[in-house]
């Protein structure tokens, strides 16, 4: 790694606490089954209207085998710099852990970034820019679509671009090689494909 490049997980750490303080919230829900009427959302220049966080919602799949939701799955609308961003995100646990202590869990976040290099989409920008060999960096292909996987002593985690628009980010913590490969399988990636 060059030494005036920072570390893939320095990246991921500064790009996702920007995302957790971005501003301008416009919809949160924690209710998956309630319609979000969002009137607000519009294409930034150069882009796509995003889907509205219902229609995303629906894309976080069930707990695999072993495992439950920590939380109902969640949706937001956020305007960064002036374009609208859609982010859906789910917690999940083991079983065994009935409080959400034991070790193990999942995080998943879809986002629509309506093909504007906003939210994850500047994560996948870093990625692309980063070592191969930096921090268990690997660029792959998930059933046709450019992802990346990153991988540690304690997780795995995939990011991973749909259609040009949806990011989708999975980390796999204290879990074996198979619940990491349930939840990826669970992702209704062809769905995404085609939800305008």
């Amino acid at each position: 790694m060059r030494p005036d490049r920072p570390s893939v997980p320095s990246l991921i750490a500064i790009v996702l606490v920007l995302l957790s303080v971005s501003g301008g919230c416009i919809d949160d829900t924690g209710d998956p089954t309630r319609a979000l009427p969002d009137p607000t959302i519009a294409a930034a220049p150069g882009g796509v209207t995003p889907v509205p966080s219902d229609a995303l919602v629906r894309f976080v799949p069930p707990a695999p085998g072993g495992w439950r939701f920590l939380a109902p799955p969640s949706g937001m609308t956020i305007d960064e710099d002036g374009a609208p961003l859609v982010t859906v995100t789910a917690s999940y646990v083991p079983v065994t852990a009935p409080n959400g202590t034991a070790a193990g869990d999942a995080d998943l976040m879809i986002q629509d970034t309506g093909g504007q290099p906003i939210g994850l989409a500047k994560l996948m920008g870093l990625l692309e820019g980063a070592s191969p060999s930096a921090s268990g960096l690997t660029e792959t292909r998930v059933r046709g679509h450019r992802a990346y996987e990153i991988r540690d002593e304690r997780s795995r985690s995939l990011y991973l671009v749909v259609a040009d628009r949806f990011i989708v980010y999975l980390t796999v913590t204290d879990a074996g090689p198979a619940d990491y490969d349930a939840f990826v399988a669970a992702l209704d990636l062809d769905g995404l494909t085609r939800l305008r």
